[in-house]
């Protein structure tokens, strides 16, 4: 645990990490780009189709494409990032539960922005505004934790004849609602045709809060990620990435530096922490935490 005291009101406080790997040659691995197999759908990184490079699919410039070739030469950038188990209750700042989901079918006959929020300890808003199709739409929501293949016998909740932006009351508290466990199904008749698209709810991050969730937009403001461990004692988990640090000289790459934002709210302020970076560091500098 590390701790100061003598903080008073609410204000950011920034830890500072540096990381070396036991193998200095895996600091130039930073941002080197790979170009992943097509029809590879067996692994957590799948593809369907043959698809486009960086610079192809961020439609870079000329000039960009200068000061970054190796952009074009594939579809995938490393980039290293620390895992910091935050804990069940960590100081960060918090807020409303709420997620606005972009829905799209595949001929873009539905699409729009289906948005939850929460309106009481068990009482959920959700809303669905869309530019196409023009009239009504119906969204059932169900268990079920992926679109590939939705069990519709599992439905939760359905509501019919949905304008867009018209909000609907759930008599769910958001962050059950919201645990990574559900889909959400619209359905609009499109000429002759029933239509459908299809979205999976996140789990929103609280930890042991079941009223809050972590603030994801300020968090992310700094590059940081954040989600449930999903384990029994409800931690979280923070992904905060990584830069390289050289020497003095600036001619050497040395370590990895990162920056993890917390929030103070009482005149003291600690953390229990635990860190890993994927097993590749051998040392922590200070404050010195658990390394796994």
């Amino acid at each position: 645990m590390f701790k100061a005291k003598g903080v008073t009101g609410e204000q950011q406080i920034y830890v500072d990490f540096q990381i070396r790997p036991k193998n200095g040659e895996h600091l130039a691995w930073q941002n080197s780009v790979l170009d992943w197999p097509a029809n590879d759908t067996e692994g957590q990184i799948q593809t369907y189709t043959q698809t486009l490079t960086i610079a192809d699919a961020t439609r870079m410039t000329a000039a960009q494409i200068a000061n970054d070739p190796a952009a074009t030469r594939g579809n995938l950038r490393m980039t290293p990032m620390l895992e910091i188990n935050l804990g069940s209750n960590p100081p960060i700042k918090r807020t409303s539960p709420k997620a606005d989901l972009t829905v799209r079918n595949s001929d873009n006959s539905i699409s729009g922005t289906l948005s939850f929020n929460r309106t009481g300890d068990a009482t959920t808003s959700m809303a669905f505004s869309f530019a196409q199709p023009s009239g009504f739409v119906s969204i059932g929501l169900y268990d079920n934790s992926s679109c590939t293949s939705v069990n519709f016998g599992g439905e939760l909740h359905r509501y019919s004849g949905v304008s867009s932006g018209a909000a609907n009351s759930i008599g769910q508290a958001t962050l059950t609602l919201l645990q990574g466990q559900r889909v959400a199904v619209i359905s609009a008749t499109v000429g002759s045709e029933v239509k459908q698209a299809c979205v999976a709810l996140p789990d929103l991050p609280n930890g042991n809060d079941p009223q809050t969730m972590a603030d994801t937009s300020w968090l992310s403001s700094y590059g940081v990620s954040i989600s449930d461990l999903g384990n029994a004692q409800k931690e979280m988990l923070a992904y905060v990435p990584l830069n390289v640090t050289y020497n003095a000289k600036g001619t050497r790459r040395e370590a990895w530096s990162a920056r993890m934002p917390y929030w103070q709210t009482g005149n003291d302020w600690g953390i229990h922490n635990e860190s890993t970076s994927c097993g590749c560091c051998n040392y922590l500098a200070s404050p010195t935490l658990a390394h796994r």
